[in-house]
């Protein structure tokens, strides 16, 4: 019965002093910045470079890297609300030759997209050590499809025509239910993880962090 009474004893004492560690404090900020990766992007490239496929071309649509960045102040007791920006960019170039006039004349044409997602992300910081937390959230924002097509001959723009020329839905509303972890190596600079469930930007996304006023 003693050893029953000096478990729970220990027990409560550590899970006290680890709920002390939570990111509770008020005004701290925490900047992140990392990559990731988004089904929906994947998905959009393998079906577009399937379709250049069937038609016969040779050339295959190009993707930058998905970009993340978000800057997180907590509030109140294990709560924090912040801004994120994500961005990726998709590019197609076709090139041909022609003889005019027994002169060579090298010709492209390129497709280039950017999508961009502004939100905005409530954060709920369940309690941890002083440098390992573990948040759920949730992100809301707006995606913004940027088109841009554009053709050159031996380096001499022909045309370029922005995505208001086209009958596109350019920006929508996103949604995105977030888990993540956050494991810093002192008292500023550490690192995350993150799974994403929604609309938009991504499903999964690592990077670094650093908390400008780490406050004890």
């Amino acid at each position: 019965m003693l050893n029953l009474k000096n478990t729970l004893t220990s027990f409560l004492i550590i899970t006290l002093s680890i709920a002390s560690f939570a990111q509770d404090k008020p005004y701290e900020i925490v900047l992140s910045g990392g990559t990731g990766a988004s089904l929906s992007n994947m998905s959009l490239k393998g079906i577009t470079n399937l379709g250049l496929q069937e038609a016969g071309l040779d050339s295959k649509v190009q993707t930058t890297m998905l970009v993340n960045g978000m800057l997180d102040v907590c509030i109140s007791k294990n709560i924090s609300i912040g801004l994120a920006y994500t961005h990726k960019q998709f590019y197609w170039t076709d090139a041909f030759e022609d003889t005019i006039q027994n002169t060579i004349v090298q010709s492209s044409a390129t497709i280039s997209t950017q999508k961009r997602n502004y939100g905005l992300r409530v954060l709920y910081h369940h309690s941890s050590h002083e440098n390992f937390e573990f948040y759920t959230g949730l992100r809301v924002g707006l995606t913004h499809w940027k088109i841009n097509i554009s053709g050159k001959t031996n380096a001499e723009t022909l045309f370029e025509t922005p995505v208001s020329d086209f009958n596109l839905p350019a920006t929508y509303p996103s949604i995105q239910a977030l888990a993540g972890f956050r494991h810093y190596f002192g008292r500023v600079f550490g690192w995350f993880g993150e799974l994403g469930i929604g609309s938009s930007p991504y499903f999964c996304s690592i990077g670094l962090n650093v908390r400008f006023n780490p406050i004890k």
